[in-house]
């Protein structure tokens, strides 16, 4: 019998065949990524745009069906690359997959992501992480208290409820003293969750409707502090949570270069505002929220115009008007309404390039590099909002 013919040869062979597959399968996934990628970029060609890089509402859709047409070998390595793309809607989106697959690396970077710019971003660390890391994320929770933007606080103190009324670990007497400092909120409706919440945690009775007069709302405020005044001395502690402070975006994402048009007929430019701070705010005059928010932008150009900080109004509707109608329409609406500060007309491409913006109002804070520092989806924001993050970057 011949050597190759033997057992041992035999078992040799297979040993061999069997450490080579691996390699064969790393080539043929290879490429199926890279077809699959192909076939991103052919459809981003084929419909003028990446449908990955696109809205809120546009993105989460497409990473969908990206992920259901790849290995599942490939998928994780994708998220967590795309959980630090420049685009904000898809960063949400991986991140919000990546919540399915709870890790200690999903925790990082669901911490980390909470010092993002965009608004919607940081809303999703803070409800996603206490589900993987219930101490880190509770932790996380008692930091979007105290933030600087209303919304997170107002998502953050609705958290905690939800997460009391589900009787989630964490979720104890040892985070009634963070509470009690949200009962100086300037928004009713955290001091009305934290009421709810408080009331839940330690027995106590003082709660008020949301729609009482002030003095009522101080009245019942008042009471907790006199009780909490007594409480505190003997109330058990967490050491840990006394670290619960504000946490500002750090993130910093290079600004699309555009080109703007105001309405008197000057050229705004992202290099023209380079050494400036510059608010722009994607509006619809038909738009509720934009014109309930449109006193609060008065506010902050009037407080901030002498320190080289513009604020820049980009109107992203049009509808059936001309140019030149829609440019009179606009002015007409903001002389009745005392707007002020410039206003521009978005093309499609300016949209596109600011993450494909149809729902409006969105807001955009540059730094003086011209960098995407702050990102607010929705609104209206108070000026306070807007003020807090300028003060931020007038400091750096």
């Amino acid at each position: 019998m011949s050597q190759t013919n033997s057992p041992a040869a035999q078992v040799a062979l297979s040993s061999q065949a069997s450490a080579s597959r691996p390699r064969w399968l790393s080539v043929l996934l290879l490429l199926v990524v890279a077809a699959l990628i192909f076939r991103l970029i052919h459809d981003r060609a084929a419909h003028g745009k990446d449908p990955l890089r696109g809205n809120l509402e546009e993105t989460p859709l497409a990473l969908e069906d990206a992920l259901e047409r790849m290995p599942n070998a490939s998928r994780l390595p994708l998220l967590l690359t795309y959980a630090h793309d420049p685009c904000p809607a898809l960063r949400y989106a991986a991140l919000d997959q990546l919540s399915n697959r709870p890790s200690r690396q999903v925790a990082d970077l669901l911490e980390q992501a909470f010092l993002d710019s965009d608004s919607k971003v940081r809303e999703l660390a803070i409800q996603q992480l206490v589900g993987i890391d219930p101490k880190r994320g509770r932790h996380l929770l008692l930091c979007a208290l105290h933030d600087d933007d209303t919304w997170i606080r107002e998502a953050a103190i609705l958290q905690i409820k939800a997460l009391l009324q589900q009787k989630r670990a964490g979720i104890d007497r040892t985070i009634v003293p963070n509470l009690i400092a949200s009962l100086d909120d300037p928004d009713e409706d955290v001091v009305q969750t934290a009421m709810t919440v408080l009331r839940k945690l330690t027995g106590q009775s003082w709660y008020v409707r949301l729609r009482v007069s002030p003095a009522v709302r101080r009245s019942a405020i008042d009471h907790w502090k006199q009780w909490w005044s007594v409480a505190q001395t003997h109330w058990p502690v967490d050491p840990s949570l006394a670290s619960a402070v504000p946490l500002a975006p750090t993130r910093a994402d290079p600004c699309p270069d555009f080109a703007l048009y105001s309405l008197d007929g000057h050229t705004i430019s992202r290099q023209g505002q380079r050494n400036r701070i510059t608010l722009l705010n994607f509006w619809d005059r038909s738009c509720g929220p934009c014109i309930a928010e449109a006193p609060t932008l008065v506010e902050v150009d009037q407080r901030y115009r002498d320190l080289q900080v513009d604020v820049i109004g980009i109107h992203a509707g049009q509808g059936d008007n001309s140019e030149a109608q829609e440019i009179n329409a606009i002015r007409d609406w903001c002389r009745k309404r005392g707007v002020t500060y410039t206003q521009t007309l978005a093309s499609s491409a300016v949209r596109e390039d600011f993450g494909d913006i149809h729902d409006v109002p969105v807001s955009v804070l540059l730094d003086r590099q011209g960098r995407i520092r702050y990102r607010w989806e929705g609104g209206p924001r108070e000026p306070e909002v807007f003020s807090a993050a300028i003060q931020h970057l007038l400091r750096e």
